[in-house]
């Protein structure tokens, strides 16, 4: 049997000034899905395309990417406890998890464009190549583009002419 890291070596720090839990959990799920694959390494795979939907006092609902609802049974047949104790120790309380699949698709683990600053391409402007130039970021709004990433989990590493 292998000896589960301690909170402090695994656990990614909760942000304390988002008041809301499932904000709170939101901006940490990324860190929190990677952890995952520290405990059952198959589990990170099939959670990449999942979002935290919903949280009540007893139970989570992950929302999975519709192009990728199938993993939900592979979670459920791979989740032997290891989410549920995780939340658990992050939320600080008991939970039951429930699965769903979301209306759009999970775009978590594909860093999208934040809001415009310095320079930085406008969200709401259609996508063009000619001015995305070489920034990473205004390609993220090509829906092609994002469908690659998405299909094979990849990031945007390089840029070329």
């Amino acid at each position: 049997m292998i000896a589960e890291p301690s909170s402090a070596e695994w656990l990614p720090d909760l942000d304390e000034r988002i008041a809301d839990p499932l904000e709170r959990l939101r901006a940490a799920w990324p860190a929190l899905m990677q952890r995952c694959g520290l405990v059952q390494p198959m589990l990170d795979r099939y959670l990449r395309d999942s979002w935290p939907m919903s949280l009540t006092d007893t139970t989570l609902m992950i929302g999975f990417d519709p192009e990728f609802a199938g993993e939900i049974d592979q979670v459920r047949q791979l989740e032997r406890g290891t989410l549920r104790h995780l939340f658990q120790r992050v939320l600080g309380r008991n939970v039951r998890l429930d699965y769903t699949v979301m209306k759009e698709s999970a775009r978590w683990s594909h860093h999208p464009v934040e809001n415009p600053t310095n320079g930085e391409p406008d969200d709401d402007a259609p996508f063009d190549a000619e001015s995305a130039g070489l920034n990473p970021r205004a390609w993220l709004r090509n829906d092609a583009v994002r469908t690659v990433l998405e299909a094979f989990h990849g990031d945007i590493l390089d840029i070329q002419t």
